[in-house]
C-alpha cells in the first residue's frame, strides 16, 4: 500500500500558484524493472520525496506500481525538513457586510412592529 501525505494551502484570491505543480500524472519509466506506469509529476520532479523505491509488483491479477521500502521516522523527518520554511501566513478575512439592503429592511420591519 502507498500513501501520500500532502500539505496544501489556499491560494490567496488573485495571485499565481507558486511552487512544484502537482496536479498531473505523467508516464514514469521505472529503472529498476524497466516498466512504465502512471505517477504524480510531483514525485516525477522529486523523486527524493518517495520514502522507498516505486516498482511495478505482481498482483493476483496484473502488475501494479508499489512503493516499497521501510518508512521510519529519520526518513520522513528528512522528507519533511526538505519542505520550504516559514511560507504559513493566516488568512486575513474581510469584517462581514450584510448584503445590500439588509439593514434598512430591518430597520423597516423594526418600525413597523412598535405602531
Amino acid at each position: 500500500m502507498t500513501t501520500d501525505i500532502i500539505f496544501l494551502q489556499k491560494r490567496a484570491q488573485g495571485k499565481e500558484p507558486v511552487g512544484a505543480s502537482w496536479v498531473n500524472v505523467e508516464d514514469y519509466a521505472c529503472p529498476e524493472d524497466n516498466g512504465e506506469f502512471p505517477l504524480n509529476e510531483y514525485y516525477i520532479q522529486n523523486p527524493q520525496m518517495m520514502l522507498g523505491t516505486m516498482k511495478l509488483v505482481h498482483s493476483r491479477y496484473a502488475e501494479q506500481p508499489e512503493l516499497l521500502g521501510d518508512i521510519t521516522p529519520e526518513l520522513l523527518q528528512t522528507a519533511v525538513a526538505k519542505l520550504p520554511e516559514n511560507i504559513y501566513a493566516p488568512r486575513i478575512e474581510e469584517p462581514h457586510q450584510p448584503p445590500c439592503g439588509y439593514l434598512q429592511r430591518e430597520i423597516q420591519l423594526h418600525t413597523s412592529a412598535q405602531l
